[in-house]
C-alpha cells in the first residue's frame, strides 16, 4: 500500500468584505506547524502544477530535505516519498502528461533528478551520465514538453542543459544565439509542445517540442534598453504574456503580433516588473521599485490595484523570491523569510450575492469527506456549457472510474463517487472540459 503520511493541520480562512479584491497576504498557517513543530527548518522552493502546491525545505534535523504537497489550497500538507531525498528540490517542471520532473543537489555536489508519475506522490531518482550533466548549484528554471526538458541556472553564463529523453542522457544547449557567451536568461515557459526563452542578451526566442531549432521572435537588450523581465502561458487560452521595460504585452498568435499596456496605463508609474503569475482570469505583478517592492492585482488588463494587505514592510530584500498560483490562491517564499510559506486569496470574493450568476471560473473542488469510505462527493464549476470528462485512476494512471462523460450545461454541478470494491489508498480525480483540466487527490479508508 502507499505510504502517505496525512498531516491533518488547522485550517484558516482570508476574510472577505464587500470589495471585489478584499484579501490580505497571509502566511501559510499548515507550513508554519511544520516549522514550529521542529519537521522543517523553513521553505526553500514551492511549486505548483494544476492546483496541487509543493513545498520543500530542509529538515529541522539537518539529514536531508523533505518534500510536502497540499491538494486542497494549502491547509493541510502530506509528506511525498522519494528513493533518495538527501538532495535539495530546487526546481520542477511537469509536462503534458502529468509527469513531473525535479531537480536538486546536495553539498557534496551530488544532483538528484526525480521524476513523479502519480502527480508528485511518489518519486524515482534518476542517475544522468555526469560527464554530460554538469553541477548546477543555483538552478534558476525547468521546464519540459513530452519527453523534452530544458534545465538551467543563474548567471549571465550559466549552461543551458537540454534531454531529448525524459532526463536520460543531456547536452549542452549551444544553438540558441550561436554562442554559448552572455545568455542572461531572464524566465523559460512552454506552450503546449512549444518552449520559450526569455534572454536580455537576445531577446524572445520559441522552439519546437525538441529545442533543436530556435526562432527569434522579438528583439530585446539592444534597442534603447527595452529589457524582456518574465515570460507567463496561459495554458487553457493559449495567450502569452510578457513583461519589459515598457510594461506588460500579450500575443495570442504565437508571437506573430503583439499588444502593448503601458505600465502607466495601468496606473502602474514606477518600477520594474519582478514576477507575474496568473489568477483566475486576471494576473498579479511584482514590481520592484529600488529600496521596496509593491504588488499589483492587473483586472482585465485595464487596472492595477496594489494587494499589499498583510505583508508589512516590503522592502526589496523581503520581496518574493518566487511565486507560483493555483485557480484560487498564490503562493510564494519571501526572501529574507524563508521560514514561511506566503499565500494570497480564497478565490475571486465579490460584494455580489447574487445565486444565479454563473461561476466565475472552471474550478473543482476539493472532494469532501475526505478521507472516506466508501462514498464522497466531487463538486465542480463550468463557465460555459460543453463536454466534460470526470474520472478517477489509481497512482500508477490506470482509470478505475469513470463519473461522468458528456454534455453538461454551465454552473455548479456535483457527483458522488462510490469506491465500493477498491482498495483503501490514494486516488486522483480528475475533471477534463473545453475550458482547461484539474486533477486533485483524495483518500478512501479502509
Amino acid at each position: 500500500m502507499l505510504r502517505a503520511t496525512l498531516l491533518l493541520l488547522t485550517l484558516f480562512f482570508l476574510s472577505a468584505t464587500s470589495s471585489t479584491y478584499a484579501q490580505e497576504w497571509q502566511t501559510n498557517a499548515a507550513v508554519d506547524t511544520l516549522v514550529t513543530t521542529n519537521i522543517l527548518s523553513g521553505v526553500s522552493s514551492v511549486f505548483a502544477s494544476g492546483n496541487i502546491v509543493f513545498a520543500s525545505g530542509l529538515r529541522s534535523d539537518l539529514t536531508g530535505y523533505s518534500l510536502f504537497y497540499s491538494d486542497d489550497d494549502g491547509n493541510t500538507w502530506t509528506e511525498s516519498t522519494s528513493d533518495a531525498d538527501a538532495g535539495s528540490y530546487s526546481v520542477f517542471a511537469s509536462n503534458d502528461d502529468g509527469t513531473l520532473y525535479n531537480y536538486g543537489f546536495d553539498i557534496f555536489g551530488g544532483r538528484y533528478l526525480r521524476t513523479s508519475t502519480d502527480m508528485g506522490l511518489t518519486w524515482v531518482n534518476m542517475t544522468p551520465d555526469g560527464a554530460n550533466f554538469p553541477v548546477i548549484f543555483l538552478p534558476q528554471h525547468m521546464v519540459a514538453s513530452g519527453s523534452t526538458i530544458l534545465l538551467t541556472g543563474a548567471g549571465a553564463n550559466a549552461p543551458i542543459l537540454r534531454s531529448t529523453d525524459g532526463g536520460a542522457s543531456w547536452t549542452t544547449f549551444t544553438n540558441f544565439s550561436g554562442t554559448d557567451a552572455a545568455k542572461d536568461l531572464a524566465d523559460l515557459a512552454k506552450k503546449d509542445n512549444t518552449f520559450w526563452v526569455a534572454s536580455n542578451e537576445g531577446g524572445l526566442y520559441k522552439a519546437a517540442s525538441d529545442a533543436s531549432q530556435w526562432e527569434l521572435v522579438r528583439e530585446f537588450g539592444m534597442q534603447g534598453g527595452v529589457d524582456i523581465f518574465d515570460i507567463l502561458v496561459n495554458q487553457t487560452t493559449g495567450r502569452v504574456y510578457i513583461t519589459t521595460t515598457n510594461g506588460l504585452e500579450y500575443s495570442d498568435d504565437d508571437g506573430d503580433s503583439w499588444t502593448t499596456i503601458m505600465a502607466p496605463t495601468l496606473g502602474i508609474n514606477d518600477g520594474t516588473p519582478d514576477g507575474l503569475v496568473s489568477y483566475g482570469d486576471n494576473l498579479v505583478l511584482q514590481m520592484a521599485n529600488g529600496a521596496n517592492s509593491v504588488m499589483y492585482l492587473i483586472d482585465d488588463l485595464e487596472t492595477a490595484t496594489a494587494i499589499n494587505d498583510g505583508l508589512g514592510a516590503f522592502e526589496s530584500n523581503n520581496r518574493f523570491l518566487n511565486l507560483v498560483s493555483t485557480s484560487s490562491r498564490i503562493f510564494g517564499i519571501r526572501i529574507s523569510q524563508e521560514t514561511s510559506l506566503w499565500q494570497f486569496g480564497a478565490g475571486m470574493s465579490t460584494s455580489s450575492v447574487d445565486e444565479e450568476a454563473l461561476p466565475e471560473f472552471f474550478t473543482l473542488d476539493q472532494n469532501y469527506p475526505n478521507p472516506f469510505n466508501p462514498t464522497t462527493n466531487i463538486s465542480f464549476s463550468l463557465t460555459k456549457a460543453g463536454y466534460v470528462n470526470v474520472y478517477v485512476s489509481n497512482t500508477l494512471g490506470q482509470r478505475v472510474a469513470t463519473l461522468k462523460e458528456g454534455f453538461l450545461p454551465s454552473g455548479s454541478h456535483e457527483i458522488q463517487f462510490d469506491a465500493t470494491g477498491l482498495s483503501g489508498g490514494i486516488y486522483l480525480y480528475t475533471l477534463e472540459a473545453s475550458t482547461g483540466k484539474d486533477t486533485r487527490l483524495m483518500t478512501l479508508i479502509k
